[in-house]
Parts: structure tokens; sequence; C-alpha cells
């Protein structure tokens, strides 16, 4: 069996949508690719202030769409000169506040995608993925990281079975080579997958179930646990970071961030 998020994270959103159709990859996988992007290419318009807006495209029966590019070279000629790249968590998360009725993707090109606007919430969830996860690796991208850590509603951690959904619970370490206490947290279930499946097959691992919390809940009841700290993402492809467990009164007195949905 292919490990979906594994690949997800080496590939490139065209390489995405082919592995996607053959179903070598997920739709999670899929999401990730896309969200994770550094680059999508989407058409400017400059506004009366003359500042770069991204220009929306309006068809005849009403319908505005956003179209974006994962390369440049592959949008219509006439479009490159005054395009715009923008990342994309950054254009994902937005995704409800353009007035659209439609995402496409590669337009014109054999990896074609669309979204329409039932889906944006998805989209837009994953796009916090990219938030959180950005903050994570390169606080200067987001502005202020304490606030994105803080404000995310979906947090994923696995606890000791027989814990109900919401109350705090013995939360599952991460293996540390200095035998520090660092609570292993996720920022989305592709990665506490990969996390637990990684423990199970060391024989480490005891019967646990994944519990969804936000920023305020996890942050707060680990400030209290008496814990060395917390480590992000452990076990997975992805960057792994820690901090420290005075760090968790820095986040929890940052005003949070507002996101419109969350993976779960």
């Amino acid at each position: 069996m292919t490990d979906d998020f594994l690949n997800s994270y080496q590939l490139c959103p065209r390489e995405a949508v082919q592995h996607f159709r053959a179903e070598r990859l997920d739709a999670d996988g899929l999401l990730r690719a896309i969200v994770t992007h550094p680059a999508w290419w989407v058409p400017a318009q400059n506004d009366p202030t003359g500042i770069a807006r991204i220009g929306i495209q309006a068809r005849e029966n009403g319908t505005r769409v956003l179209e974006a590019w994962s390369e440049r070279e592959l949008m219509p000629g006439d479009m490159q000169a005054q395009a715009v790249a923008i990342a994309g968590f950054v254009l994902f998360s937005r995704v409800h506040t353009y007035g659209i009725h439609r995402v496409t993707l590669n337009h014109d090109t054999p990896e074609s995608l669309f979204y329409l606007s039932d889906q944006f919430s998805l989209l837009a969830a994953w796009g916090a993925v990219g938030s959180v996860e950005t903050a994570l690796v390169d606080p200067e991208l987001v502005g202020d990281p304490f606030g994105v850590l803080h404000g995310f509603n979906a947090w994923h951690v696995l606890v000791r079975a027989g814990v109900q959904q919401g109350e705090p619970g013995d939360i599952v370490l991460a293996p540390d080579a200095n035998d520090r206490e660092l609570a292993a947290v996720f920022t989305a279930p592709d990665a506490c997958r990969h996390f637990e499946r990684s423990m199970q097959l060391a024989g480490v691992l005891d019967e646990v179930t994944v519990q969804t919390v936000d920023g305020s809940a996890l942050f707060g009841q680990l400030q209290y646990a008496g814990l060395d700290g917390v480590v992000f993402n452990p076990l997975t492809p992805l960057p792994v970071r820690a901090l420290r467990a005075e760090a968790l009164a820095k986040i929890l007195a940052a005003p949070p961030w507002r996101f419109t949905s969350a993976v779960h």
C-alpha cells in the first residue's frame, strides 16, 4: 500500500492529479499537494489605487471563476505579463472572500481540476493547515505565528484509549533521544496517521484514539501537564518543530487567528 502522505509531500500539483486519477493518492493527499504548492500563478488586475488584485473571470452566465496555474508558463500568453504568484496556503485559506463560484486549476492542461463553491470549505480547511505548518517552519511569512497556532481549531493528538472526546486525556508523547517528555501534536490527520503507523510498527504504541482539539484547549491543557514541551509532526516527512513548555503561555497570550474551517 502506498503512503499517500509521503507521496503528497513530494509531488507537485500536476503530478498529484496524475497520481489521484490513477488511484495512487487519496483526496487528502491531493489537497495537501495543492495547498502546500509555494507559487500559484493568478491573473492580476490593478484597482483604482494602482494596487494589483486577483483577477476574477466573469462568464456570460454570471459565474465568477478564479483561475490559477501551478507554473507561469502554463498560463495563456496574454495573462502572463500581469500574473502574480501566491502561496497555496494564502490563496486557498481565503477562498471564501473572493466572491466566486468556482476555482479552476491548470485550465487547458491534461491535469486541469476544478472545485465548486460547496467544496470551498475543504480548500479553506487545508489552507489553514498550510498556514499553521508555515507558521512552524517559517514564522516570518505569517506575521503572528503564535496567534496562528492559538487560533487553529483542528490540532490532532493521540490519547490513551478510554478518554472521551473533548476531555483532558493522556496525550501520547513523542520518542525523544534525550528522554524529554514532549507531547506529540499534529497539524493534520495525515500526519497523525503516519505517526501512529510508525509507532505501531515499532511496537511501542498501545491502543489509542485520535482527538481533534482547538488551540486554546490544547495549549491550555499542556501548559499545566508538567511536560518539557511539545513537538509538532514527529516521525513524519514534514519538518519537525519543538517548543519548550515556557512557550505555551506565549501562544495562549497571542490573539488567535480566525480560520474559516478545519480538517477533521
